[in-house]
């Protein structure tokens, strides 16, 4: 994937993300996306209009509820795929994480919904959107082409 540059701006409302590639063309949404996770946002919101030249805005869209988690019972499951399953017990959101036997690729899992990068799950674990809280976007579905 093409590298992005990200300036930090602070304001009132939360950080404000001017995501640009070095090349000038527009990032694309799923770019855009991935430095708003980066910078720790929820659930990025990309703007449609351009400030500068082959820039676009990203600020938090999260409004909800967080939850510091804590953590019950750890479930260890074998065989194919192989991993782990816990459920919070303040807010009851499930997270789990999978490596099929034979793949490279292990699969961060959180609410049963969102596949996340790792780092970003790990982040989640200890401070995340509590069950039902964020809404999955078209893009975000196994297989959908993102811009």
């Amino acid at each position: 994937m093409i590298a992005v540059e990200v300036e930090v701006r602070h304001s009132t409302s939360g950080i404000m993300l001017m995501v640009a590639r070095p090349d000038g063309r527009l990032p694309t949404l799923r770019q855009c996306e991935e430095a708003g996770e980066d910078h720790g946002l929820f659930d990025p919101l990309i703007s449609t209009a351009v400030m500068q030249a082959g820039t676009r805005v990203v600020r938090e869209g999260y409004t909800g509820e967080l939850c510091r988690h804590q953590w019950g019972f750890s479930a260890h499951f074998g065989r194919n795929p192989y991993g782990t399953s816990s459920t919070c017990v303040k807010c009851g959101v499930k997270v789990r994480h999978e490596t099929p036997q034979r793949g490279t690729r292990t699969t961060f899992t959180y609410d049963g919904v969102w596949e996340l990068r790792e780092h970003v799950w790990q982040r989640w674990v200890k401070y995340g959107p509590v069950p039902g809280a964020l809404q999955p976007q078209p893009h975000h579905q196994k297989g959908a082409a993102r811009e």
